[in-house]
C-alpha cells in the first residue's frame, strides 16, 4: 500500500510504509538501482522488506543514489550531495535554517515483519521500529538493566519494544561498532504521555561527538537525547528528534 505514515519534522521527514504488496510490485516503485541492490539478497523476504523501504524513500527524495557505509548503514548520494526537494531559507521539512544549501542530506531506515520506515534529514539521524507483539522476554535482560526496569512508565505495556528501539536508535545514531545495549546505552526517563523517552550513550568519545551534532549537549561527556516515539497498534517507532 502506499505510505502509511508521513511526518514533516523541521529539518526531517520520516516515511512508514505497511508492506502488503508482492516483490514485483515493490520493484515498479523503486529505482533501477535500488532493484538491482535488493537482487543481491538470497532470502525473499528480505528483497522485500529492503524495496519497500525504498520505496518509502522515493516518496520523500524520487532520485538519489543510496550507497553503504563501513559499518552496513544506507547513505544517500555517497558520490555527492543533495539537499532536501523544497528545501528553501524559510525551512520547509528537510531544511535546516542558516545551514549551506549544499550539505548532504543523511538517511536511516529500518524494518521489520510486514512494515519499513526510513527518516531523511539534514543532520545525522536514526529510526527503529518493531513489533509490539514480538517476545522480548528472552532478549530483556541484555538490554534492559534492572534501573530502567525500575523507572516511571516502565510498567507500560509497550516499555520492551519502546526500550528496544531507543537503545537501536542510539546505536545506529552513535555510529560506533561494539557499544553495549546494557551498560553503553541507557535509558534515564519515559514519558508516555508525551510520547518521549530519554536516553544516552555512555562511553565512546566518537559517539559522543556525533551524538552532539543531533542535539544540544556538551562536546565532552555523555551526550543525553530525547526521543521521540510512536506508537500504533502494531508498532513501536523511536527515531531522532528533528
Amino acid at each position: 500500500m502506499p505510505v502509511l505514515l508521513k511526518q514533516n519534522n523541521p529539518t526531517s521527514t520520516l516515511a512508514l510504509w505497511q508492506i502488503t504488496e508482492s516483490e514485483a510490485e515493490l520493484r515498479r516503485l523503486v529505482t533501477a538501482d535500488d532493484a538491482r541492490g535488493a537482487d543481491r539478497l538470497g532470502c525473499a523476504a528480505r528483497r522485500t522488506e529492503r524495496l519497500a523501504w525504498r520505496a518509502a524513500l522515493r516518496t520523500i527524495i524520487p532520485e538519489s543514489a543510496v550507497g553503504y557505509n563501513a559499518l552496513g548503514a544506507p547513505v544517500l548520494n555517497p558520490a555527492g550531495t543533495r539537499h532536501l526537494p523544497g528545501a528553501s531559507p524559510s525551512g520547509p521539512a528537510g531544511h535546516c535554517p542558516g545551514r549551506p544549501d549544499n550539505l548532504p542530506a543523511f538517511l536511516s531506515a529500518a524494518h521489520t515483519q510486514g512494515y519499513a520506515a526510513v527518516i531523511v534529514s539534514d543532520r545525522p539521524c536514526a529510526i527503529d521500529i518493531e513489533r509490539r507483539d514480538r517476545d522480548f522476554s528472552r532478549a530483556t535482560p541484555r538490554y534492559i538493566s534492572e534501573a530502567e526496569s525500575r523507572l516511571p512508565g516502565a510498567d507500560h505495556p509497550a516499555f520492551a519494544a519502546i526500550a528496544w528501539c531507543a537503545k537501536e536508535t542510539l546505536y545506529k545514531q552513535a555510529a560506533v561498532p561494539g557499544l553495549d545495549f546494557l551498560h553503553d546505552l541507557r535509558l534515564i526517563s519515559l514519558d508516555p504521555a508525551r510520547g518521549t523517552v530519554t536516553a544516552s550513550v555512555a562511553r565512546a568519545a566518537e559517539a559522543v561527538r556525533r551524538m552532539a551534532a543531533a542535539g544540544p549537549g556538551p562536546a565532552r561527556g555523555p551526550v543525553t537525547l530525547e526521543l521521540p516515539f510512536l506508537l500504533t497498534d502494531d508498532l513501536c517507532i523511536v527515531y531522532t528528534p528533528a
